[in-house]
């Protein structure tokens, strides 16, 4: 007689071993594809931002360890208008490394890199270890009027550096500031532009842009004294009760 109770357990265990197998070969096959993810000698990982024009990844180098973030910006679909903003964002970055340590660091750029099988331009800049202020905000909370304002006075500092070296970056807001061994940095800088305070270079910027909602109806550098008090109002967290 044929023990059923037996056979059923069998075919379960030898089900589950097959289910376990299929499992583990996804994973190892996944794996293997972000293991396979690079650009030159780092090592692409965690997806850290995604838009429409590119991707940013936590990288580490193969020999080193070292790691960093990239910005890969694709060139299919580019515009003029894209390419301009590119410029400008590497200018600005460039230009305000030495002057500030609240701006995240550009390490590299790179005019010909690829992403799987897409051509991009690759942006290497420091990692950030505290993330966002905008997804630490959601976690902790509201802050003391302290913090908030030993933050606001180092968005000031930056803000200032910038202007002195006749840069606006037209787009501050709580997620593109991050924070790194608890100092903040001001990040993507795809708005920023050079001006000079005469009437010719301020006319040229009274297109509107930036963040919708949080914009004022110009783009002069008074643009990023409005967005600064917009970042310290608009998130319950960020001012003091």
């Amino acid at each position: 007689m044929v023990n059923v109770t037996a056979t059923l357990h069998h075919i379960h265990s030898h089900s589950l071993s097959l289910s376990l197998y299929s499992l583990n070969s996804k994973l190892s096959n996944t794996q293997k594809k972000m293991t396979d993810l690079r650009c030159g000698d780092w090592i692409l990982g965690q997806v850290l931002g995604e838009g429409l024009q590119g991707k940013v990844y936590r990288a580490t180098h193969c020999r080193t360890g070292e790691t960093c973030a990239i910005k890969f910006v694709f060139k299919d679909g580019m515009s003029d208008k894209d390419m301009k903003h590119l410029k400008n964002e590497i200018k600005a970055m460039t230009m305000l490394k030495s002057k500030t340590r609240h701006v995240v660091e550009i390490l590299e750029f790179e005019e010909n890199a690829r992403l799987g099988t897409k051509d991009a331009f690759a942006i290497r800049t420091q990692l950030c270890n505290g993330g966002e202020l905008f997804t630490y905000l959601m976690y902790t909370g509201r802050f003391e009027e302290k913090l908030a304002r030993t933050f606001f006075l180092q968005l000031l500092s930056c803000v200032e550096k910038m202007h002195e070296n006749e840069f606006v970056h037209r787009d501050i807001k709580a997620e593109n500031i991050l924070l790194h061994d608890g100092i903040l940095k001001l990040g993507d800088f795809g708005f920023a532009r050079a001006f000079c305070d005469d009437h010719a270079s301020l006319k040229k910027m009274q297109t509107q842009c930036g963040t919708y909602d949080r914009c004022c109806n110009h783009s002069t550098h008074t643009l990023d004294a409005h967005t600064q008090t917009r970042t310290l109002y608009r998130y319950p967290g960020i001012h003091s009760a």
